[in-house]
């Protein structure tokens, strides 16, 4: 009781001692909340990426020394994704893409899409992808390139505005192509890209009119397997199949590559737990700071303190008294300190996920811990003074001024 009364009686000086530790607490409380918001988003972003999805990309080209990265020479095809549809059980579902840069364009209006892709027809299957009005692609179209599409929401929102799309007739570079059908929104991915922004055609219709090469290439397969744990499977399966079909002998690298997402997601969750960390670890150097000032305040308050701790040992009170009053004062300041920091650590992450693209996620396990370290301060950094006060003369203490 002694210890709260002292506190009310000092409530200005109270709440600049407990200052470091509140915007220490709300520090570790926001920062966790950003990092862990990051990764969640992450995480599914990559997931809705598409359906347990790995992809093939063309191998890469080599001259004079010098490596020119993959994708850059014309080793995959459309026949190579019906193979590893037709003879690889652990695989679900394979497109081949086709990617093109072209403007489209409708009436007086144009625009670049951030996607224009050349795709298959279980494209949908493998992308985890919906309809929202008209239809997909049917077999014929993609074996005879026919010109048609598929566009995004913002796609629309662009060209037609407030026209209905399916039905109308677009120009993509310089072929007249029909829109036949509107995907569901699927929003901004982790990185910002708009995945509504985006057309759609059969890949023979992309290869043989918007970049057509001579060649039947695809520019890289999307791969659905049937399940997230037969993925490692699906990856050996295609490996073995496809050296066998581009004829590469034993010892020889291949002329292709397979990549699996969960890699991607592992790595930007280890990505982001670093970043945390390093967030968190700035956050407690202001709990540290703000230890360090109840300690100084309590010093300042056992000096002040020193004939009311006299007269308390003058009428009986024992050392671990004193000791005990001086810590519980500490201690309750740091954690009244540590309770309001979450409170403004909640508040922020609300904040920022509201005003800002940044996903946030709270961490109950990191609030419990702010506050565990919190007390700890308080009784690290106040068993000094404390102990100080305890071990004053009751003589020396009364005769002070």
């Amino acid at each position: 009781h002694v210890s709260l009364r002292s506190i009310r009686r000092n409530k200005f000086r109270s709440a600049l001692t407990m200052l470091g530790i509140v915007i220490g607490v709300a520090s570790v409380v926001t920062m966790v909340s950003i990092g862990r918001g990051a990764t969640q988003a992450t995480q599914d972003s990559i997931s809705n990426m598409g359906n347990n999805l790995l992809y093939v990309f063309p191998g890469s080209a080599a001259s004079g020394g010098r490596a020119h990265g993959a994708g850059t020479v014309m080793t995959l095809t459309a026949q190579d994704g019906k193979a590893i549809a037709r003879e690889c059980p652990s695989v679900l579902a394979v497109s081949p893409i086709v990617r093109a840069r072209k403007p489209v364009i409708f009436l007086d209006r144009n625009w670049i899409p951030n996607t224009v892709e050349g795709v298959g027809v279980d494209y949908m299957i493998v992308k985890n992808l919906q309809l929202a009005e008209g239809r997909w692609f049917t077999p014929g179209e993609v074996q005879t390139g026919a010109k048609v599409c598929v566009v995004g929401k913002s796609l629309v929102e662009k060209l037609f505005r407030f026209r209905e799309p399916i039905g109308q007739t677009v120009r993509i570079g310089n072929t007249q192509v029909e829109v036949i059908g509107l995907l569901e929104r699927q929003g901004s991915n982790t990185w910002g890209t708009d995945q509504d922004d985006v057309a759609m055609l059969p890949w023979s219709t992309v290869r043989n009119h918007l970049v057509s090469t001579g060649f039947q290439n695809v520019d890289r397969l999307a791969v659905s397997a049937v399940s997230s744990a037969a993925i490692p499977r699906a990856m050996e399966e295609i490996q073995t199949l496809l050296r066998e079909r581009h004829r590469i002998r034993e010892g020889r690298a291949d002329d292709f590559n397979v990549r699996d997402l969960s890699q991607w997601r592992e790595m930007s969750a280890n990505m982001f737990k670093i970043l945390t960390a390093f967030l968190s670890t700035a956050a407690g150097i202001s709990l540290l700071v703000g230890g360090i000032g109840i300690m100084n305040i309590m010093m300042v308050s056992v000096t002040e303190r020193t004939r009311e701790i006299g007269v308390r040992m003058a009428v009986g009170a024992r050392a671990r008294d004193i000791l005990w009053q001086f810590l519980t004062e500490s201690v309750v300041l740091a954690l009244v300190g540590g309770v309001v920091g979450i409170a403004l650590g909640v508040a922020a992450s609300e904040v920022i996920a509201r005003v800002s693209p940044w996903a946030t996620a709270l961490s109950p396990l990191s609030m419990a811990l702010a506050i565990g370290f919190s007390s700890a301060i308080g009784i690290g950094f106040g068993f000094y003074p404390a102990w100080r006060a305890s071990r004053l003369d009751p003589i020396e203490c009364l005769r002070y001024e």
